[in-house]
């Protein structure tokens, strides 16, 4: 066999291995396409969801600041799996994981993926009044297939992942390989999808600093006038150079100016 012809043969083996990759990647993106559709009932939905029950609200225009802000940030598409976190619980980080969620499934272009994996305490089907069983540790612990497990509301572009039925092991669970491959899959699967991750308090778990070598940057929810600055120093300092942290958010903040009531302000940490 002359070199043309060598050369011919291994580039139309190539091209056989390419389109082979190329059928897989489609078939692979096809079976992640869930035909599972919930609608959302409103009066089951926690009256903290401003954005979804009160959208003409001042409280949920600072959400769709935030959410100016997080898309500006993601203009070059890499940043786009957030961790909303705290301190310690009772700060209001998953009323504030879900109000984002939808304020960005609510714009033109992106899809949002809001996944609980507060695998201990998981809150985020029921402040929506959703009636999801299996989720994240399901998937995580057994062999599920993962579409199964997705629910897609209607909700502007919204996909709910839920925490699931609770684990014995949920700190090994959120630590595995499994996990990591997982959110970097739905990551690169998606230019336009963001993922926004509700996950447990920082102090006394370690769930979420595991994850926060993963994702692309943190939010810290801080309850204003209630969590000691030393307990924040003191969560900030537990992230350490591990993960980016984007800001800080002051939750239940009440300002007066012209007449509004502010009940969410954005800071960044100093």
């Amino acid at each position: 066999m002359s070199r043309i012809e060598k050369a011919l043969a291994k580039a139309a083996s190539e091209r056989k291995v390419r389109k082979r990759g190329v059928l897989y990647k489609q078939e692979s993106q096809k079976a992640w396409v869930t035909s599972k559709q919930i609608s959302i009932d409103h009066s089951k939905v926690s009256k903290g969801i401003v954005t979804l029950l009160e959208p003409s609200s001042i409280h949920a225009e600072q959400f769709r600041n935030l959410r100016t802000h997080i898309l500006s940030t993601g203009e070059d598409k890499s940043h786009r799996l957030f961790l909303i976190t705290s301190s310690v619980k009772g700060e209001g980080k998953t009323t504030v994981a879900i109000n984002l969620a939808i304020s960005i499934a609510q714009s033109i272009e992106e899809t949002v993926l809001l996944v609980d994996c507060d695998l201990r305490l998981p809150m985020v089907h029921t402040m929506l009044g959703l009636d999801v069983k299996d989720g994240l540790a399901d998937y995580l612990s057994n062999d599920i297939e993962f579409s199964d497990l997705l629910y897609k509301t209607d909700i502007g572009k919204l996909t709910v992942l839920g925490a699931g039925n609770p684990p014995s092991n949920p700190s090994e669970l959120i630590g595995s390989e499994k996990m990591e491959t997982l959110l970097k899959e739905i990551k690169s699967r998606y230019d336009n999808r963001y993922i926004i991750i509700d996950s447990p308090p920082l102090l006394p778990i370690t769930d979420s600093n595991i994850l926060g070598s993963i994702v692309d940057s943190i939010i810290l929810v801080v309850q204003a006038g209630q969590t000691p600055k030393d307990t924040v120093n003191q969560a900030l300092s537990f992230i350490g150079d591990k993960a980016d942290i984007m800001g800080i958010l002051l939750n239940n903040v009440e300002k007066t100016s012209e007449g509004y009531y502010y009940k969410y302000d954005y800071s960044y940490p100093k």
